[in-house]
């Protein structure tokens, strides 16, 4: 009995003892999380670490043609994770730890896009050996959930001397201007998605615009498409440009369609955001009459313009090496949320440089949210920063 009362008191003693420990442990990180909230400043002001040059003005006014204001830093400031379908494209020109962003955002990737494939100076479809490669890297990048691959297909044309004419729309013509060339391009098109083991095919003809003769043609090659992607068991997404008639259109349902919600601004106007609040709200009310499934795309990135007339394209990644290279001072646009900062370069020229981050896409993204769940497309992978900070579940 004695035996037994002594190895009960010892078993006592050694909960009490983990006990203590462990409250001590609780206390312990109290007090580090209440120091370390005690080092946030919630109002300031988002610089680079280096001091800002006087010949780099902080944006106080509004550049043209939106309202600038000062970026705070707050709670808020760190966007909560979208929970919402997503895709994402992958392009064969830029395919540096892409797919290190696509698993990087777990299992909240649903599909894949690699773009594209184009078409030779014989209107010969053919796959860029860059898509082979990346397909080599999604086939060995451990999804958990393997995400569905789509090819992309773009109306551009390598030209036999080298040269490439993009969106071409007399290609387009050719293509689609009779019941038996629909016929041979979508049997060319299920051929090459059933070949390279993709799960869809996407389609992105651009520049069609107010040319209704033409959209008459390709309404018919999308209704004969996705017959075609039915009997073989293939996805069919139709990707369509802001300025689109969509009044005069009759969109057949069965594809998915997605809208690309950027190139607001860009090489071919001044600076601004590549979005802004009006312009997805009005592309969301606009998408609304279209038939079936319904996705909306937004765009990494920025640009820089510069003064002397050239306008750069630029990732996150870049925009914010830019940033602190040149001790700029950042500013949050009100009525896209973009960041913008200025700067002059070592031949005294102006720029202004506006990019999307992940605070910008998670305002984009809710504002399409508020008419629906809507799933959610991202032009493109590569170059980005804080993708997973949104995406990663």
């Amino acid at each position: 009995m004695r035996k037994a009362f002594i190895f009960f008191f010892v078993i006592i003693e050694i909960i009490m003892f983990v006990g203590c420990t462990e409250i001590k442990q609780a206390e312990a990180t109290d007090l580090i999380l209440l120091e370390s909230l005690e080092t946030i400043h919630p109002t300031e002001t988002v610089e680079t670490t280096k001091q800002a040059e006087s010949d780099s003005p902080l944006l106080t006014n509004s550049p043209s043609p939106t309202e600038v204001v000062q970026t705070e830093l707050t709670a808020t400031e760190t966007p909560q994770i979208v929970k919402t379908k997503l895709s994402a494209w992958v392009a064969y020109w830029d395919m540096d730890y892409v797919m290190n962003e696509a698993w990087d955002m777990g299992d909240s990737l649903d599909s894949i896009v690699f773009f594209a494939a184009y078409f030779d100076h014989k209107n010969r479809l053919f796959v860029p050996d860059e898509i082979d490669m990346l397909l080599e890297e999604y086939d060995l990048a451990l999804f958990e959930t393997l995400p569905y691959k789509y090819i992309s297909i773009v109306n551009d044309k390598k030209n036999k001397n080298g040269s490439s004419s993009l969106k071409d729309v007399d290609l387009l013509y050719s293509l689609l201007s009779s019941d038996n060339a629909i016929n041979k391009h979508v049997e060319n098109l299920i051929s090459l998605a059933v070949d390279g083991e993709y799960d869809g095919i996407e389609i992105d003809y651009e520049r069609l615009r107010n040319d209704l003769l033409l959209w008459d043609h390709f309404i018919k090659f999308i209704k004969l498409l996705y017959v075609r992607t039915e009997q073989e068991g293939l996805l069919l997404r139709v990707t369509l440009e802001p300025n689109i008639p969509f009044d005069k259109i009759e969109f057949p349902e069965g594809p998915e369609y997605v809208m690309m919600c950027y190139n607001l601004h860009g090489s071919h106007s001044g600076p601004g955001p590549k979005a802004d609040e009006e312009f997805i709200r009005d592309l969301v009310i606009k998408m609304e009459q279209l038939p079936g499934e319904k996705a909306f795309a937004f765009a990494t990135g920025g640009f820089d313009w510069s003064d002397s007339g050239r306008v750069v394209s630029l990732t996150e990644a870049s925009a914010v090496e830019l940033l602190s290279d040149q001790s700029a001072i950042i500013s949050r646009d009100q009525a896209s949320k973009c960041a913008v900062f200025k700067y002059k370069d070592e031949d005294k020229n102006q720029h202004e440089v506006w990019y999307a981050d992940n605070i910008t896409l998670r305002y984009w993204i809710d504002i399409v949210k508020e008419y629906g769940d809507y799933p959610v497309a991202i032009w493109r992978l590569g170059g980005n920063d804080s993708l997973d900070i949104l995406f990663d579940e």
